[in-house]
Formats: C-alpha cells, sequence, structure tokens
C-alpha cells in the first residue's frame, strides 16, 4: 500500500500534515488495517488551519480487535489528551488533541461493519475497495454534529470564535 493524496496535495503543507501523515503511514505498516480514508474539509480540499482530521480506519477482515488494540499507536504518547468512543459491532472511535492543537478523530471500523459514511470521502491508504460494504448517507449537516466528549465540544468553540474573529466579526 501507499499513501494517495492525489488531488488534494495541498493538504501536505497543510498544519495538520504531520499528524495525517503518522496516521496514514501506521495504516500502510500495519497488517491490521486495510486502508484509511480521508473524510470531511481536508478531503473536500477546503481545510483551513483549525480544521479537525477526520478518518475512516478500515480493518483487514476478522481483524478489528488487532486494529482497535492499535488504537493508541496511531498518535504515541506524546498527545495532550486522547479518548475512546467504543462502539458495537466491530466499530469504534478514538480521537485526540496533538500538542501543537490538531484534531484527530478515527472511526475505526471492521469490513461491512454499521459504519453510514457520508462525503467527501477519498480513500488515501489501501485499495478503492476498501469503501466496500459500507453504506452511504447525504451529507453530515452542522445540525446533526454534536461533540460527544468535552475536549472535542471545547475545541470545536475554539474553532467557531477563531473563524469568527478571522471574518472580521469578534461578537459573541
Amino acid at each position: 500500500m501507499t499513501i494517495r493524496i492525489g488531488r488534494h496535495e495541498a493538504v501536505r503543507g497543510a498544519r495538520q500534515w504531520r499528524a495525517l501523515e503518522r496516521v496514514l503511514c501506521h495504516v500502510d505498516a500495519s497488517p491490521a488495517f486495510a486502508g484509511a480514508v480521508l473524510l470531511g474539509s481536508l478531503a473536500r480540499g477546503e481545510g483551513d488551519d483549525l480544521s479537525d482530521v477526520d478518518l475512516l480506519l478500515v480493518a483487514v477482515p476478522d481483524g478489528f480487535e488487532q486494529a482497535w488494540a492499535e488504537r493508541t499507536r496511531l498518535h504515541g504518547a506524546d498527545v495532550l489528551v486522547a479518548w475512546d468512543e467504543p462502539g458495537e459491532g466491530g466499530v469504534g472511535g478514538h480521537a485526540w488533541l496533538e500538542r501543537d492543537l490538531v484534531m484527530v478523530e478515527c472511526l475505526i471500523a471492521a469490513p461491512g461493519a454499521p459504519v453510514r459514511l457520508a462525503e467527501p470521502q477519498r480513500v488515501v491508504v489501501g485499495p478503492d475497495r476498501v469503501l466496500e460494504g459500507i453504506a452511504r448517507r447525504p451529507p453530515v449537516g452542522r445540525d446533526e454534529m454534536s461533540a460527544t466528549h468535552d475536549v472535542d465540544a471545547a475545541y470545536d468553540a475554539l474553532k467557531r470564535v477563531v473563524r469568527r474573529h478571522r471574518r472580521g466579526d469578534p461578537a459573541t
């Protein structure tokens, strides 16, 4: 496998690239993972300095337990905070905040697991068929999104305030 950024080459120059590359290299080298799919604003090529790194990491068949066991190796110990959002049926979330304030959110799933995947999405490690069996849904609207962890909620609030100030609207 190799890392495929393709027409989204601008992400290599993004502030988030170091964190993203570390995860993708781990997925590429691990026998527990079949591939990685970049999601959200970075997949659209519209990310900014505050954008989260959103990924779906697909385990190999019958390899979810091993992939889940490797989740902390995706970032190592040098992070501000990391947390899990365990799921069921071969799905779980692992997220962390890097020391340079890059938020990374990884959904780890078994092939064919009950994951609804919204556009945009870009397979960046593994074959395109890594998405086979994963249900699609319409894009997730802002009203559907909610932070499930207090660090995630605080980071979302920080992004809103900074982006508002960048637009010249410092009002609360």
